[in-house]
């Protein structure tokens, strides 16, 4: 039976790397299908932190097909030979609500190799029909359907401006209307490079709109992360105001400060929802205020 699901579709990007975009992309998965969506997750990013997370390490996915085998066929419908179930139902010891989750959420994955395909994705004339071909290679093996079953696309990409994160750009854009235009949400902590690498990434999506001919492709919004009013580091703080600055209209969410729940489960590959409540419930209610935004599909101004 067909379904008639419109796939809403972001990604978290960066141009600088360690700004929290794998942990914002699994917690944002994990509250959307806390709220009964279906969501697909796209690792898009070498490193393979995303898959990790949702519990497929690396060396489980060395006999399958990933992103990367997706993206050098570039066959329409291919994604879906690639893609596979959360793995937190494999987990021992979790609330009923995590098994739950986990059947809400699948994973196209991603192994280090995925770098290789940069040759597919660069080396042509930019605003050339080859240039453009290699652009939307992981826009065709994602149609044919794949999305069909899915209320959310959501895609991590590496800490580039490069050709992986273009691919990635154009895969989220490829839609045809507002009820599946999503954009880009792009983390960042307050301080000097984040904010730059943010600008960069804020750039380039205003100049891939244009030159791709992706009226869909658009910054969702910024989101201010691990922050920690307490630390020391007195130049966080300072540049908290500016992050502000530089980004008024785009702010989406709440300034999510730096808290050890969050770094817990992200490291073992755990959801939030394995926590007690008492320690979750700020974390819980946070990741809310942006799905909230996505759920809406609104653009920050």
């Amino acid at each position: 039976m067909a379904s008639n699901r419109r796939c809403r579709r972001y990604a978290a990007a960066n141009n600088k790397g360690g700004v929290g975009k794998s942990t914002l992309i699994c917690r944002l998965a994990e509250e959307l299908a806390a709220r009964g969506h279906r969501v697909l997750v796209g690792d898009g990013d070498p490193q393979g932190n995303v898959s990790r997370m949702l519990g497929h390490n690396e060396e489980a996915l060395l006999q399958r097909p990933t992103i990367n085998e997706v993206v050098l066929a570039a066959r329409p419908g291919c994604a879906a030979d690639a893609i596979l179930p959360c793995a937190w139902d494999q987990l021992d010891d979790m609330p009923n609500e995590v098994y739950e989750l986990a059947q809400r959420i699948d994973l196209l994955p991603a192994r280090f190799d995925y770098e290789l395909r940069l040759g597919e994705a660069a080396g042509h004339e930019p605003g050339s029909a080859m240039a453009r071909h290699a652009r939307q290679r992981l826009a065709v093996a994602l149609s044919g359907g794949v999305l069909d079953e899915y209320d959310f696309f959501l895609m991590d990409l590496p800490p580039s401006i490069g050709p992986l994160t273009h691919m990635g750009l154009d895969a989220i854009s490829d839609v045809e209307d507002e009820e599946e235009a999503g954009g880009v949400i792009i983390p960042l902590y307050p301080d000097y490079d984040p904010i730059s690498g943010a600008v960069r990434m804020r750039d380039l999506v205003t100049a891939g709109a244009r030159d791709w001919e992706r009226p869909f492709l658009r910054t969702a919004g910024v989101v201010i992360n691990r922050f920690d009013p307490h630390r020391k580091k007195s130049q966080e703080r300072d540049y908290l105001p500016f992050a502000k600055d530089t980004f008024a209209g785009q702010l989406i969410g709440p300034v999510f400060h730096e808290r050890a729940p969050i770094a817990e489960v992200g490291s073992l590959g755990y959801p939030l929802r394995s926590q007690p409540n008492w320690r979750i419930r700020d974390n819980v209610k946070e990741f809310g205020q942006v799905v909230e935004v996505m759920e809406k599909g609104r653009v920050a101004a």
